[in-house]
């Protein structure tokens, strides 16, 4: 179910008794606002379902999400493709596909819907890096693109390709974006049981606790590599 509006207590019947509902605020009166699940979530697959007996009306209180964004000269453009392209390396347009700006946190910044050619963009933003995430259970979030904005990223354009199971940055095609020799991304930090190092280049790394010995080591095949921690203590 999609609710239109901000905040507030809403009633609703159904014919099942687990529901999601999602709060999509009007953009026009609240810009700044993000649409979320039941739970708070700009994402469906950590949101939570609403219990409802089926054709009972049924009353809840949710609120759309504001996003983190501090604001400034920062921007993001381009299109979302899928398929491949025929002439210009470019599919077709994919339109509606809901996407999220995640900071280095992975904290929402911003959300926008694409339109009918596929296009996106998020303005008005701080400097420092992004990722841009999907709002769709078959997308995987976790080699979401990432995007560096700064002083010298204000006239890229970027393209991406919506896959089965996720975007990727098509161009520029590398995340070294502002010529710099090499860049490693480590995020998020802190983390709960996994963190994602992404590259431009392939990279060997090494994780060692504070008495300097080694609990792992590996070489990233790709771009992103998702290094999982979830074997290891706290600390």
């Amino acid at each position: 179910s999609m609710i239109t509006n901000s905040t507030g207590n809403y009633s609703f019947t159904t014919s099942v008794g687990t529901v999601w509902i999602k709060v999509a605020p009007d953009s026009s009166s609240y810009p700044n606002e993000i649409p979320t699940y039941y739970n708070g979530s700009s994402l469906f697959l950590t949101s939570n379902s609403v219990s409802a007996a089926p054709c009972v009306v049924t009353t809840t209180n949710f609120a759309s999400l504001s996003g983190t964004n501090q604001g400034g000269a920062g921007f993001i453009s381009g299109n979302v493709y899928q398929g491949a392209g025929k002439t210009d390396g470019a599919g077709d347009p994919v339109a509606n596909v809901n996407l999220i700006l995640m900071n280095s946190q992975d904290q929402p910044v911003k959300y926008w819907k694409t339109d009918a050619q596929g296009a996106l963009q998020f303005s008005d933003l701080s400097y420092g890096t992004y990722r841009v995430f999907v709002d769709n259970p078959k997308i995987d979030n976790s080699v979401a693109p990432v995007i560096i904005v700064d002083e010298n990223s204000k006239d890229i354009i970027y393209n991406f390709n919506l896959n089965t199971n996720s975007l990727v940055r098509t161009s520029p095609n590398s995340i070294d974006d502002n010529n710099s020799k090499s860049m490693v991304l480590i995020y998020p930090n802190p983390f709960a049981d996994h963190f994602t190092i992404h590259a431009s280049n392939k990279v060997t790394f090494t994780v060692t606790n504070l008495n300097g010995s080694i609990i792992q080591q590996g070489v990233s095949k790709n771009e992103t590599v998702q290094v999982s921690m979830s074997d290891y203590a706290k600390g």
